[in-house]
Order: structure tokens, then sequence, then C-alpha cells
């Protein structure tokens, strides 16, 4: 069955092993993973970025990413979700993290300074140039605004189209075989003496200004499943798995 949300480009961050998108544009608005990503209650430090749209947060986070990796680190890239060839946020050994703290995913500190710190690059813009700009970027901001907004009913339409979709695939589903199969599936996956695993939320896929985008990861030495799914029926699996794990 044809999704509409089939087609998305996958999209490679460089030097990174990891890939996901930081938050993905929904028909309910932008949804983001920050909370656990970028917490600063699991991490031992966290990096605010803030600064207007074109002042390097991007860039700054890319050279880190890249200069981790090169130095033997483990290295998270985290999309942006609304721009694939730009970074939202890096973690390096699970342990720190640097993110963009700017709209639509403002963040602040929770711990100043004892977990956190603020990183402004806003004190690097040329403010007489921007003053002399001041026209049209306040019209190109304002055009971005109501586009945004006809984009977000937009999804919301497609997210219905999808649901009605879904809702009468579903009547054609049998979903005792499918858990039938599932616990099949995790019998031959998970060995008894596996240990505890751990549920991690991730996005994978965004609707992004240059359209529908996947982040593709590199990951050495990892058992990966692709779950193919077009009737939205992959949590059954998922749920038994995590109850496993």
């Amino acid at each position: 069955m044809k999704s509409v949300f089939d087609g998305y480009k996958p999209t490679r961050a460089d030097n990174c092993g990891e890939v996901y998108f930081a938050g993905a544009n929904t028909g309910g608005g932008f949804r983001t993973s920050y909370g656990e990503s970028a917490s600063e209650e699991s991490l031992e430090r966290v990096y605010i970025i803030k600064g207007s749209a074109g002042c390097g947060k991007s860039t700054l986070m890319r050279r880190i990413a890249r200069e981790a990796e090169r130095d033997g680190h483990s290295v998270i890239c985290y999309l942006c979700g609304s721009d694939a060839h730009s970074l939202d946020c890096i973690t390096l050994d699970g342990r720190i993290a640097l993110l963009d703290g700017t709209p639509p995913h403002s963040v602040d500190m929770i711990f100043p300074r004892a977990k956190s710190e603020m990183v402004d690059l806003s004190r690097f813009l040329d403010s007489a140039s921007l003053e002399r700009e001041c026209e049209p970027i306040v019209r190109y901001t304002n055009a971005k605004r109501e586009a945004y907004a006809a984009a977000y009913r937009y999804l919301a339409a497609a997210e219905r189209v999808e649901d009605g979709i879904i809702t009468l695939a579903r009547t054609m589903f049998d979903s005792g075989k499918a858990r039938a199969f599932a616990e099949r599936f995790v019998r031959k996956l998970v060995t008894r003496k596996a240990g505890r695993g751990r549920v991690s939320h991730r996005y994978s896929h965004a609707v992004t200004m240059r359209g529908l985008s996947r982040a593709e990861s590199a990951r050495d030495g990892w058992q990966t499943y692709t779950v193919c799914d077009s009737m939205r029926c992959a949590p059954l699996l998922m749920e038994i798995l995590s109850d496993r794990f």
C-alpha cells in the first residue's frame, strides 16, 4: 500500500556514525526529542548555543563533531527537522551535548554553570550591517512564518488522509497472527542470557524545507532491523520488544 509518507531521501551528516533528526514537523506541530537526547539530568554537561539564523550554530557543532570523531570520541549527530543540511544537536561519548537552544526548540539552562552553560554567538553579529538590511529581514521572516503556518495545515490534512487509509486497512489486518509472529521473532532475537536493554526514541524521518528526508546512519558492529510497515502495526512488535528488553 502506498503511504503519503513514502519517498524519503537519505541524508548523512559528515563524519558521524549515528545520525537522527532532532525533531520533526507534523500535523500537530513541531515535535522534538531534546528532552531525551540532551537532558541535563542524564548528561554531565550541556552547552546551549544561542543566536540568530545564520550566525554559525550548526557550523560550530559540525566542526566540533569532526574534531571529536578524529580524536576517537563517539559522536551522535541530530539534524535539523526543517533543514537536513543543518545540525541541531550533537552528543559526545554519551556525556556531553551541544545544542541549538533557539525556537522552535527553545532551551534554557536548568542547572546554570553546575551542569550547563550558555554559548552566545550573537555577539559576533555585525549589528551595523543587520540594521541596514532591516526591511528585507523583517519581510522574509514574516514570509517564512506564513509559509510554516501553511505547511502545518497541509501536514494536518495529509495526516487525516493517512488516518482514513489506516482505519480501512486495519479492518483487514490479523493482529493475532501479527502478535504470534512478533513473539517468534523475539524468541529468535533475544537469548536468555541477554541483559536488560534500553528504549530510546529517535526521529529517523522528517518533512523538511527541501522535501522528505531520512537520516541514514552507519552503525559499525550493530545488528539493525528495519520494520517496514504501511499500516502502523510496527508498534505491536516494538511493544513486545520493549517488554522483553
